[in-house]
């Protein structure tokens, strides 16, 4: 298909459009579904929006478009849970006609209607937005966006069911976000149904943008739409100043966000403007500068390319000797037995695993598993992509999921992809968290793997080895990460056999 999007002349990618919108018209499998989905979850929601929890935050200026505003308002006045505070801010000089629209939504006793004769930007409206607010959460709205009509329903129902009762008083999240989709031409498309939070993606890439609602007076002590230098990331810095603080975010697992395309939209260019790659910047280099020794690190383009230029951090190539290697042969029976002799000996503070063959594609596998365990405490394991001499992903980190024979297994999702596919979103070129390592390439804690070992009897088989380190990782409260960027390629069977006999030579040489 991206040949052809690369290919075709002009005129018939615009009549393949025009086609696909006709068939569109009379054949929506999505909006069919979510409209029987938000249907269906009206008999699990059974807290309403109480009256002083929820300010909309909303800003509108000279280029908004008066007709998609107006639909906005209609979303937010339709909420199945009505009692809520937006504030709407109308700062620089307004259009006759948007000027009517914000007119007609401020007769609602419900907006909080702000004025202001100069533009204050994206991030400064927001803070004088904030700073006027009464909710206990605010939630940001963009003034060409829509919600569904119980998605404040959603947002309550979830503050409920995660609150704490502690004795004396309850503690409820600081910090929630849902999953959204794309509203184009008209229609929600393309939803994206997020993972629970994820620190190791979200370091490497803004990924929760909308629907969030989080605490008001907890955001004004952050700093939240302070720093102007964030102004095009501003969600993404707005994430980060709660996590920073100790702040986990809750995901509600419900598509209550319809974020618009449309030719004026940042979602519908090709690429990132300026501002928004020094916004990037700025994000990194703060998290940066929180780190003990941040010397060893620097923002620099990041080596994948998603479709557009980004930035990420980089470890800097100093400390070489922090990560031992070990291996073993994968097809010994006694490769756990062989392993825990080896890494008993092993000092430095990590180690690599790999097997036989399976040779590290060049010293990026370093630098990337050194940064994952520096930024990120709990990560206690790091799996290795495995490739074949085609580029073709045979083995790598694994995902647990309900099986209807076990409990659950473990699968690796990239199987058989390319190592350069962007998957959806572009996702899978970005470090995630997964749920185990596949035994053949990984790298792990010393400390961790040495304890581990300890723990593992000689008859489990080297097949399940990965899983079981993975889940007695979670049961400590430690996470498993893998990154695109520690890739490692499986040599054939000719070339597994020469390399064996080498290390034959080399070993009796030694001796």
């Amino acid at each position: 298909m991206s040949w052809v999007r690369r290919n075709l002349p002009g005129w018939m990618k615009r009549t393949a459009r025009r086609v696909i919108g006709v068939v569109r018209r009379f054949y929506d499998p999505y909006g069919k579904w979510l409209q029987q989905h938000i249907a269906a979850r009206q008999a699990r929601l059974t807290v309403h929006s109480r009256p002083g929890q929820f300010s909309l935050l909303t800003c509108v200026y000279e280029r908004t478009p008066p007709h998609f505003f107006a639909e906005t308002a209609a979303g937010v006045f339709a909420q199945t849970s009505p009692k809520f505070e937006w504030v709407l801010l109308a700062h620089g000089p307004i259009p006759d006609e948007l000027e009517r629209v914000i007119a007609r939504v401020a007769t609602d006793p419900r907006v909080k209607l702000l004025r202001l004769d100069k533009n204050l930007g994206i991030i400064g409206g927001m803070r004088h937005c904030l700073e006027r607010a009464a909710g206990e959460y605010v939630v940001p709205l963009d003034a060409d966006d829509l919600l569904t009509h119980d998605a404040l329903h959603v947002v309550a129902q979830g503050i409920h069911d995660h609150t704490t009762q502690k004795p004396g008083f309850s503690e409820k999240p600081s910090f929630l976000f849902t999953d959204e989709d794309f509203l184009v031409d008209g229609r929600p498309q393309s939803p994206l149904k997020r993972t629970d939070f994820d620190p190791v993606l979200n370091l490497a890439s803004s990924y929760v943008w909308h629907l969030c609602a989080f605490r008001r007076e907890r955001a004004l002590e952050l700093g939240v739409y302070a720093d102007a230098a964030s102004n095009w990331c501003h969600d993404w810095d707005t994430l980060f100043r709660f996590v920073n603080a100790g702040v986990t975010p809750v995901h509600l697992p419900e598509i209550v966000y319809h974020w618009r395309t449309h030719e004026a939209s940042n979602t519908n260019q090709t690429g990132p403007n300026a501002g928004s790659l020094d916004s990037q910047k700025h994000v990194l280099e703060r998290q940066i500068a929180r780190q003990p020794r941040p010397e060893s690190y620097e923002v620099q383009p990041y080596p994948l390319f998603r479709g557009a230029p980004e930035w990420g951090i980089v470890r800097r190539p100093v400390e070489t000797d922090e990560i031992e290697i070990v291996s073993h042969d994968r097809d010994d029976p006694n490769a756990v037995s062989e392993l825990r002799e080896s890494v008993a000996i092993v000092e430095s503070p990590f180690v690599m695993v790999c097997a036989e063959g399976v040779i590290p594609r060049n010293e990026d596998w370093r630098w990337e598993s050194l940064l994952l365990f520096e930024f990120h405490d709990d990560v206690g394991l790091i799996a290795g992509r495995i490739v074949d001499a085609r580029g073709r992903i045979i083995g790598g980190g694994q995902v647990a999921r309900p099986s209807a024979r076990l409990s659950r297994e473990y699968v690796c999702s990239d199987l058989g992809r390319r190592f350069d596919e962007p998957g959806p979103f572009a996702m899978w070129l970005k470090p995630r968290t997964v749920d185990a390592v596949d035994p053949k390439f990984f790298v792990a804690r010393t400390e961790f793997l040495q304890r581990m070992l300890g723990k593992i009897g000689d008859d489990l088989p080297l097949t399940q080895f990965g899983r079981e380190l993975g889940e007695i990782a979670a049961h400590e409260g430690l996470r498993v990460a893998t990154s695109p960027l520690i890739v490692a390629e499986m040599a054939s069977s000719r070339t597994r056999r020469k390399c064996q006999r080498t290390s034959v030579t080399s070993r009796c040489e030694r001796d």
